[in-house]
């Protein structure tokens, strides 16, 4: 008796792509009169900010991509932190009201 097994196949798995940082990259749009380590706060912490972004499921795209789609930056804001609100159970809600 032979055995008759399938082949195997291999499947592989897209991959999401992944973006370099490095803040020093982003050094010739500061201006020269701000400590370097002052710029390199202020770049790492924009790209904390759009890290977030990312998080909360926004897509990264070119300003040509947007095609004139706009969203309130504010509103998007507030509606996670609202939501971060919500979720959160440890709080007590006589606290909240005061």
């Amino acid at each position: 008796m032979t055995d008759t097994a399938p082949p195997k196949r291999i499947v592989s798995i897209p991959r999401s792509p992944t973006v370099a940082f490095d803040w020093q990259d982003w050094l010739p749009y500061l201006d020269d009169d701000i400590p370097e380590d002052q710029k390199r706060q202020l770049i790492e912490v924009l790209w904390t900010i759009i890290l977030s972004f990312v998080d909360l499921g926004f897509d990264v795209k070119s300003p040509a991509d947007i095609c004139g789609e706009s969203i309130d930056l504010k509103a998007a804001l507030e509606a996670a932190v609202l939501n971060s609100r919500d979720a959160q159970t440890d709080t007590d809600p006589e606290e909240d009201a005061a």
